[in-house]
Parts: structure tokens; C-alpha cells; sequence
């Protein structure tokens, strides 16, 4: 058997599992696309809900339908710069109502870590590729911790799972770090006002791009700190928020493989963005 038929982190399958077998699902599957889709109610309600965040500041929860079941809709690891309570989202390309956020959301980073498998998405017949916009593992950004305003980081993991017959089994990993500040304006205009460009095409970021410094990899350094910290997952019925002084960061965090730097499937040969 190949390694990676083995899931290697049973711990948030326990806690994120299918609500259908591929057959109830795959009819519906296009429904995520654009809202007007007849389908998108049946697809939502085939999608499992998920508490990914709690502020650290307010305790607010964030909890969203989620899409276990298709690592397309995880492509990109688009970063969320805007500070409106209506954008709020866990799953970008879902389309569905957002809930409100509290006022100290900054967005979230997604890591689609794929165990050095070539996505379901890439063998199927005129799909041709599939970006890895932010690498496979999580790295914090500094630009959140440079300035004298608390910022606090939650991760989280979610299980994504693909078709094998008729059962769905877990293949890939979500990692999702969301970002909250005690003062978000003032926090994300510090950031911009470092980013200033003559170039008329230049796209300002809150997050950094992966670099390759490993401190930025290195999440027990930031827990050390008391900037990150983790939803218990040894706890299915609440999921409480913990940082360093609350229990011992997981084993699984710790020590993530995978490919560090963006990166494209272009029907199964990896290229490399940079």
C-alpha cells in the first residue's frame, strides 16, 4: 500500500465527516458554482457544517456549510484583504449568504496540502489544471505582528475527502489560518501604507507571500510567542480556543510536509509559479 492511501490525521476526520455517499453528491456538484445554479440549494444542504475560528478578542464563532468534498473549490489560498462584516468566508467560491463577522476579523489563509498526489480535478478530461497559490503548509504572516495593535491567529484543519466507489475517503487537508486584530482599520492601513507601488497593475496584500523564511513556517515559535493558537480538536462538542497557557499545541501541526511555494497541476506535471 502506497503511504499515502493512509490519512494521516484520523483526529479531524472524527470531528468533519460526509453527510452523503459520491452518488447523492455528484449530481449535484456544479452547484457551488453561481447562486442562480437550480441546484445550489441541494448542493448546500449535502455539505457539512464546520467551526474553523473563534476571535480570540470576542469569542465570536465562525462556523460555515463547507465543502469536504471537492478540493477544486480550495484553489488559489485567496486571502480575504477586505474589512467589510459581509465578507466574511471560510469557502471563497461557495456563494453562499456570508455570515457576519465580529470586528476584529482580518480574513484567512487556506493551504490546500495535497500529500504529493495530482488532484482528482487535473485526471478528469478537459480539466486542465490546479494552482496551489499559497504552498502546502501554513505559514503565519508577519506583516499582522510588525506593528503595536494584538493580533492573534487561530488555525485549524479540515479534512477534504474524494470519490472511491461509492464512499467518499479522506485524501487531502485544508489548512486555515484566520487573522483577528483588537483594532482591524488601523491594523490594515499601517500594512498598506507599507506597500506602495508606481506600478498602476500592482496589487496590495495584507498576508505575505510564502518567502521561504523558515520562522514564518515554524508555528510552535508563534505559539511560543502567544500570537497563534489552535481550536482543541480532542474536543468534538466545542472546539474550545486554546493558546500556549490552555494545553500542549497538536502533534499534527507540528512539523507539516509538504511544498512551501505556489505552484500549478497542469494535468498531473507540477509546475512551479516562480
Amino acid at each position: 500500500m502506497n503511504a499515502n492511501d493512509i490519512y494521516p490525521y484520523p483526529e479531524l476526520t472524527r470531528l468533519l465527516k460526509p453527510l452523503c455517499t459520491p452518488s447523492e453528491f455528484l449530481p449535484v456538484a456544479n452547484g457551488w458554482k453561481p447562486k442562480g445554479n437550480p441546484l445550489f440549494g441541494a448542493y448546500l444542504e449535502k455539505l457539512p457544517r464546520c467551526l474553523f475560528a473563534r476571535c480570540p478578542f470576542c469569542a465570536h464563532e465562525y462556523v460555515e456549510p463547507v465543502d469536504i468534498y471537492n478540493i477544486g473549490v480550495w484553489s488559489r489560498g485567496v486571502f480575504d484583504t477586505h474589512v467589510d462584516d459581509t465578507l466574511s468566508s471560510m469557502n471563497i467560491y461557495l456563494n453562499s449568504p456570508k455570515p457576519a463577522s465580529c470586528r476584529h476579523y482580518m480574513g484567512l489563509h487556506a493551504f490546500a496540502n495535497l500529500r504529493e498526489q495530482a488532484p482528482n480535478e487535473v485526471r478528469q478530461p478537459y480539466n486542465f489544471y490546479y494552482h496551489v497559490g499559497a504552498g502546502e503548509v501554513p505559514y503565519i504572516s508577519p506583516n499582522f505582528f510588525q506593528v503595536e495593535i494584538p493580533t492573534k491567529a487561530v488555525l485549524h484543519g479540515i479534512p477534504i475527502y474524494q470519490a472511491v466507489g461509492e464512499q467518499f475517503v479522506p485524501a487531502y487537508t485544508v489548512f486555515v489560518l484566520t487573522y483577528f486584530s483588537s483594532d482591524r482599520n488601523a491594523l490594515r492601513e499601517a500594512i498598506l501604507k507599507t506597500q506602495v507601488s508606481d506600478d498602476v497593475d500592482y496589487m496590495p496584500s495584507l498576508a505575505n507571500y510564502p518567502n521561504g523564511d523558515p520562522k514564518n513556517y515554524d508555528l510552535p515559535y508563534w505559539v511560543a510567542q502567544g500570537n497563534l493558537g489552535w481550536l482543541d480538536i480532542t474536543d468534538p462538542d466545542y472546539l474550545l480556543l486554546n493558546f500556549r497557557d490552555d494545553a500542549e499545541f497538536p502533534a499534527i501541526y507540528q512539523n507539516i510536509p509538504g511544498i512551501r511555494r505556489p505552484y500549478t497541476y497542469y494535468r498531473g506535471q507540477r509546475k512551479w509559479d516562480y
